[in-house]
């Protein structure tokens, strides 16, 4: 029996773009954390401006910690996931598919 290796056999494409994906989904959530905080900027000063009379409600900063708190669990989540791809799937990837070419007593042809 002979098996061929090509190119294609060690190709991780898969794998890479996961693992850009990911890199969007933490940017972006990134980039709307940076939104709560400049949110919760501009509620801490409408607060020392003692607005409160005219309807102010603290409120406001318990939705955006909430938010802040969802977001830092996703971000959390995500990177857990980019280290388990960039890690795991493709070393494992590699190795088991080295393993069984290199592991059998068989012809190999090199394309």
């Amino acid at each position: 029996m002979e098996i061929s290796i090509n190119e294609e056999t060690f190709h991780i494409h898969q794998e890479t773009a996961q693992l850009e994906l990911i890199k969007d989904v933490r940017d972006e959530l990134n980039m709307i954390m940076m939104v709560l905080t400049d949110q919760k900027k501009a509620l801490e000063e409408i607060k020392t401006a003692d607005l409160s009379k005219r309807g102010f409600s603290s409120d406001l900063f318990q939705i955006i910690h909430q938010h802040e708190y969802e977001l830092t669990r996703l971000d959390e989540r995500a990177e857990k996931v980019y280290i388990a791809v960039s890690c795991d799937e493709i070393v494992i990837k590699m190795t088991n598919k080295s393993q069984s070419f290199l592991g059998r007593s068989l012809k190999i042809s090199w394309i």
